[in-house]
């Protein structure tokens, strides 16, 4: 009874999945055991837009300046997750997201590029490695990662951090921005953030949405479905 409890918990909880800006949330949910870029989700909408610059960023990163996805031990174990959402019993999915950035280094023509380029090439990529049709994938140019340059510079202690976040406050023409923090001492600082901060921005992030079938969970006796939830919490690849 407490996992049927724990579903329909999920199912009420994700009714209300808009915030302010015209973006829908990004649920904080219990995944199952799932990585944390699978959540749950009782009514999906491909039509809704994500606010996936905020999603966790994980670690499918590109070179410098290209948009080839490189075979990793972490793209098999995305294919995984989405394979074992498919044969999940208790599980529909409902859509993927996907949001490719560039570092802020380079040309911003050319990071605008980058950052569709890398998700259409995790999108093909997905496509040619599982059985789910294109309709069920949406993707998005988050050109040049600003967001998650922030987000570290906030939570890490980094020499000029302070000067670089005002910067980034003040001056939205990224050009000017990058050719002020280029200029704080003779191109140290962003030696710096081009070494630490900026590789894993060249990266494809997504969001895997997905519902519980309440059809499946109202017919399975709890004890079986306990034991199913239980199997399928640790015979999966590693979260990622």
């Amino acid at each position: 009874m407490l996992i049927k409890l724990k579903y329909l918990l999920i199912l009420f909880t994700s009714l209300i999945v808009y915030c302010l800006e015209g973006y829908a949330a990004i649920p904080e949910s219990d995944n199952w055991g799932y990585p944390d870029y699978i959540f749950f989700t009782s009514n999906s909408n491909p039509n809704r837009v994500y606010d996936i610059k905020k999603a966790k960023l994980i670690p499918v990163i590109y070179k410098v300046n290209r948009i080839e996805l490189q075979e990793s031990a972490m793209l098999d174990s995305i294919v995984s997750t989405i394979q074992r959402v498919r044969q999940d019993r208790y599980t529909t999915l409902q859509h993927i997201w996907i949001g490719g950035s560039a570092s802020p280094e380079g040309p911003l023509d050319n990071n605008i590029y980058l950052g569709e380029n890398r998700a259409l090439a995790l999108k093909n990529y997905l496509l040619s490695h599982t059985i789910i049709p294109d309709s069920l994938i949406s993707i998005y140019n988050l050109e040049e990662d600003w967001y998650n340059t922030e987000a570290y510079l906030r939570s890490h202690e980094f020499e000029n951090g302070a000067q670089i976040l005002q910067i980034i406050a003040e001056e939205p023409n990224r050009n000017l921005r990058k050719k002020a923090i280029q200029a704080i001492d003779a191109g140290e600082t962003w030696q710096r953030l081009v070494d630490i901060v900026f590789p894993p921005l060249r990266n494809a992030r997504l969001i895997i949405e997905c519902s519980p079938r309440t059809d499946t969970i109202s017919s399975i006796p709890v004890g079986d479905l306990a034991l199913d939830l239980k199997a399928s919490a640790t015979n999966h690849p590693p979260p990622i």
